[in-house]
């Protein structure tokens, strides 16, 4: 470690760290901010939460990160007050270093957007999620909005795609198509990559414009290109159907894969659906029951309803009528359609006899009839609470 005379100012220590944390010597770079944070400096404070907030698992420590957050807030000026506020909230939201508390999280959000002298469209945005999903206080679209509209008024990008996807359903305000575009086109302008997405949907509908596959694939190449799993999955359907671009179920079944690579829940369920019906790839039914039990993991609807057929059928797992019902039973319950009728005939197999039944319900045709729609998504419509902090090393 490069010497430090005592009497030298406190930012030669800051110095030293920020250098320290740029060649990943996080041991370094705590100590240096340890020997400022002792001279009371708020910006070591919220700096030092920061790094304990890291991956990293030899410096990970909530606690202490939500001990030097704490003292960021109350010790700061308005910079560091508002930043230290939005990572609290973050903190209580994902219940890291507290008992998770979204009232709490709202709470410190609403802090955050309210210190005199500063502009946090993290904030605003984590506030607008809030609201919008009614996480510690009611469902409110017109107040998310609000939030939106203040982070997008801040230049944020996030900002502008949120307000582009209020606009273009008429949540929180009237629908308005033209307001929608303008505000997706002002995101992508600032590199969002969710926007991107949210473009290359609205031309693959054609409700706002002229319907465009060709325009949509190049929208949703783009959010690819960016690293975007949904992208990479709503690809994967075009070229299954031939949308936009040359019909060519292998490269659909590659796009799926990639996208499935970080837990994309519908390139899950179409990687299922592919290796269930042998599109793109070999027959497997093993493969299709993991694709589908990953899928519907993480939150993948009609993956259950998929997931209670082949129990029903015993398809790449043991034959399992109780834990059918029970995936037939969760589908009805996020509103898959078809579910219910799967559910019924379950009912009735209890009450008739057995082996005639199940044989008959169960066929091949009846496994035609489950998810043959490839699922496409929209980047998940609002963006998720912004999980990074705020940036190290102010």
């Amino acid at each position: 470690m490069a010497r430090v005379d005592e009497n030298n100012s406190w930012i030669e220590y800051f110095s030293i760290a920020l250098e320290a944390h740029r060649n990943q010597d996080y041991t370094k770079a705590l100590e240096c901010l340890q020997k400022v944070a002792d001279m009371k400096i708020p910006e070591a404070y919220y700096n030092l939460g920061v790094m304990y907030c890291s991956d990293q698992d030899t410096i990970q420590d909530y606690n202490k990160a939500v001990e030097y957050f704490q003292k960021a807030a109350d010790t700061g000026n308005a910079g560091v007050r508002t930043m230290a506020y939005n990572n609290l909230g973050d903190l209580y939201f994902n219940g890291q270093g507290v008992e998770q508390d979204h009232s709490k999280a709202l709470e410190y959000f609403q802090r955050a957007v309210d210190v005199k002298g500063a502009k946090n469209a993290l904030a605003h945005i984590n506030l607008g999620f809030m609201h919008y999903n009614g996480l510690g206080t009611y469902k409110d679209y017109k107040k998310a909005l609000e939030h939106f509209k203040n982070a997008a008024d801040m230049g944020d990008s996030k900002g502008y795609n949120n307000l582009g996807f209020m606009y273009y359903y008429g949540q929180g305000t009237v629908k308005d198509c033209q307001k929608a575009l303008e505000c997706y086109h002002k995101s992508v302008d600032l590199g969002n990559v969710e926007a991107y997405n949210h473009l290359g949907f609205i031309y693959y509908q054609g409700k706002c414009v002229s319907k465009d596959n060709q325009q949509a694939f190049a929208y949703y190449q783009k959010a690819a290109d960016m690293g975007d799993a949904s992208a990479y999955n709503n690809l994967g359907c075009m070229y299954e159907d031939g949308s936009g671009v040359v019909k060519n179920v292998q490269k659909a079944f590659a796009y799926f894969q990639e996208a499935a690579k970080v837990g994309e829940p519908n390139a899950c369920y179409n990687l299922g659906r592919m290796y269930r019906d042998g599109i793109g790839t070999p027959q497997d039914d093993e493969k299709a029951f993991e694709y589908f039990k990953k899928a519907a993991d993480n939150g993948n609807a009609r993956a259950h309803n998929d997931l209670g057929a082949m129990y029903a059928r015993g398809c790449g797992t043991p034959q399992d009528d109780e834990k059918a019902f029970e995936y037939f039973k969760k589908a009805v319950d996020m509103g898959v359609m078809e579910a219910q009728h799967n559910l019924d005939l379950c009912i009735k197999i209890n009450k008739t006899s057995q082996k005639e039944l199940k044989w008959f319900v169960f066929s091949g045709s009846y496994m035609e009839s489950i998810g043959r729609i490839a699922e496409m998504v929209i980047a998940g419509g609002i963006v998720e609470l912004g999980k990074a902090l705020c940036k190290i090393f102010m």
